[in-house]
């Protein structure tokens, strides 16, 4: 819902659809608008089972109804705690575990918005050793990306914290 200059709430509207949508992540970026990101579950009548899917769309609160959304992910197993980040510049980024098959390892995933194109880009990994898990992100004053996940280590479960390509 919008939220007035005088902090009025407006109408709720839809983000998502008839699947079970679960772990919201929301940003704002003065480009682009409001966008929003969701662990999506849902079944898939040709392998007979459900699947999640890494689900994101552009919100505008102006139209009635949602966008569809674009799937990040194909199907998987399961989807871990999407953060939705905006940099100082209005770059948009999608961080995200993932477990493609049941009871195998978990991946740490990105995926970046490109305004020039208006397309999000395909999921690069970030980590695969550990079974990185719970990653949050935010970007520094200096357009620097940073993400903390939760990874298995010879000490045990630690937090780790890093500088993806930097």
């Amino acid at each position: 819902r919008e939220v007035s200059a005088d902090l009025k709430l407006g109408r709720a509207q839809d983000v998502s659809g008839t699947t079970i949508d679960t772990v919201p992540a929301v940003a704002v970026n003065g480009k682009n608008g409001v966008w929003c990101a969701w662990d999506s579950l849902d079944w898939d009548s040709q392998a007979r089972a459900h699947h999640k899917r890494l689900l994101v769309c552009r919100r505008d609160l102006s139209v009635l109804r949602p966008p569809a959304p674009h799937a990040l992910t194909d199907a998987v197993t399961n989807v871990c705690t999407p953060t939705l980040v905006a940099s100082p510049q209005g770059r948009l980024t999608l961080v995200w575990s993932e477990q493609a098959t049941a009871g195998g390892p978990w991946t740490l995933k990105r995926a970046d918005f490109d305004a020039g194109t208006s397309q999000w880009t395909g999921p690069q990994v970030l980590e695969s050793k550990g079974d990185p898990r719970f990653p949050t992100a935010a970007y520094g004053q200096d357009g620097q990306l940073w993400v903390a996940y939760a990874c298995q280590t010879e000490k045990g479960r630690e937090l780790v914290v890093k500088k993806p390509g930097g």
